[in-house]
C-alpha cells in the first residue's frame, strides 16, 4: 500500500504510527496465545494472536482505513541482576516481528 518509515508510540489498546509523511493509529486487540519464560537462561517467548483496526491518518495518510489480523512474535533476553532474571530492567536484547493482513485504503 505504501512504504515509509518511523516510530510506532505502543499503547494497550491503541498505537500510534508517526511516520514521515504523516500518522495514524491503529487500534488492537489483546494477543491471545502461548508465552514460555525460561528461568536459566531468562529468554522469554511470545507468540499471539489478534485483530485491528486503522483510522485517524494525517497528512499523506488523511482518510485511511482498514483491518485484519495480526499475528505477533517476540524474543527477549531479561537482564540479570545478583544472577537472577530481572522483572524491572530493560531487556538486553529483543525480536519483535508483526505480521499483519487484511485490507486497506488510502483515498
Amino acid at each position: 500500500m505504501f512504504t515509509d518509515y518511523g516510530v510506532d508510540h505502543s499503547g494497550d489498546t491503541v498505537d500510534t504510527f508517526v511516520l514521515q509523511k504523516g500518522s495514524f493509529k491503529v487500534a488492537h486487540s489483546p494477543g491471545t496465545g502461548p508465552q514460555h519464560f525460561d528461568p536459566k537462561t531468562c529468554l522469554n517467548t511470545v507468540n499471539q494472536h489478534g485483530t485491528y483496526r486503522i483510522f485517524h491518518g494525517t497528512g499523506k495518510y488523511a482518510g485511511i482505513h482498514g483491518h485484519g489480523t495480526y499475528h505477533l512474535s517476540l524474543l527477549f533476553f531479561a537482564a540479570r541482576v545478583a544472577g537472577k532474571c530481572s522483572e524491572t530492567r530493560p531487556p538486553v536484547a529483543f525480536q519483535l516481528i508483526i505480521r499483519a493482513s487484511g485490507p486497506v485504503s488510502l483515498p
